[in-house]
């Protein structure tokens, strides 16, 4: 089903290519129960399309043959379905499921974020999440990353050639919550942690870069930022405008353009595209649906 949502008519041009994401305009308000309004939406040439009802955080293949998502209400299992053959395989896992990634350099391996729940007789009850890979052909596991205490994990991205991974994550020691974003070398799992304190980073394809919305440990109050890896300096942007702030920073399959989620002071999302320097941020569409779990592709 196509939805011409207002918002679209001159700015769906500036967009090539198809972004998927989670959505909640499958039912109307009357029927929302269990998340049973919740589906995968694609936005392209300015229309909105109803993709699969009952489906959320979808990840696309750089080629854009492959999608990886998990059904609603599901919880140690993904599903990937060939867009071309409309073959669908499930994937039993270890640990409950959130944030997938597929990789293209190594089609045969997942990177998932798994959470579970843990009952410590000193800490209590709490939700560990850990970053594992999943091996598609033999369903083997193995976690990056080992944290033992309460936290979130947000928006995992790689680089093109997939030597680097980028999270956020929370992390809730003695009670007191922390927020960091944390740079993954896959080649040997070390980690450097940014001098900010965010849950919405996303590396450039490149690894030059990290799109950032959160406070730098020296500026004061929530904004943008562009940081360079390299020389460890950073471009700010002070927020401009009447919205709350800004979410999952996608890039274009090559790199030139970013699509991104403003939350609107009137309560309602909208969708943004920008150049990678941050000039020419034209609003896509805005609307009272929530949007999520961005995936660009051609």
């Amino acid at each position: 089903m196509l939805i011409v949502v207002s918002g679209c008519s001159n700015s769906g041009a500036e967009v090539s290519g198809k972004i998927y994401f989670t959505s909640t305009n499958f039912k109307k308000a009357k029927d929302i129960k269990n998340n049973a309004n919740m589906g995968i939406c694609s936005y392209e040439k300015g229309k909105v399309k109803k993709l699969f009802h009952l489906k959320r955080d979808p990840h696309v293949s750089e080629a854009g043959g492959k999608i990886a998502y998990r059904d609603v209400g599901s919880k140690k299992t993904f599903k990937i379905l060939d867009l071309k053959t409309k073959n669908e395989t499930q994937y039993h896992t270890a640990h409950l499921v959130s944030k997938l990634c597929l990789l293209d350099k190594t089609p045969n391996v997942l990177i998932y974020v798994g959470w579970d729940i843990v009952n410590d007789p000193v800490k209590g009850k709490y939700i560990q999440r850990d970053i594992y890979f999943y091996d598609l052909e033999s369903g083997k596991e193995t976690n990056i990353t080992k944290y033992f205490d309460d936290n979130t994990i947000y928006n995992i991205s790689t680089t093109r050639n997939e030597e680097m991974l980028l999270f956020c994550i929370i992390r809730k020691i003695n009670n007191q919550e922390k927020s960091s974003i944390v740079l993954m070398n896959l080649k040997d799992n070390s980690t450097k942690t940014l001098p900010f304190s965010s849950t919405n980073a996303t590396l450039s394809p490149d690894g030059k870069k990290v799109y950032i919305w959160g406070v730098h440990e020296n500026v004061k109050g929530n904004r943008f930022y562009i940081y360079d890896l390299e020389t460890e300096t950073y471009q700010e942007f002070p927020k401009e405008g009447e919205y709350l702030w800004e979410d999952e920073y996608t890039f274009s399959p090559d790199g030139t353009k970013v699509v991104y989620i403003r939350w609107e002071d009137n309560g309602k999302k909208s969708l943004w595209v920008m150049d990678a320097d941050r000039s020419n941020q034209k609003k896509l569409f805005e609307w009272g649906y929530m949007i999520r779990d961005l995936s660009w592709v051609e």
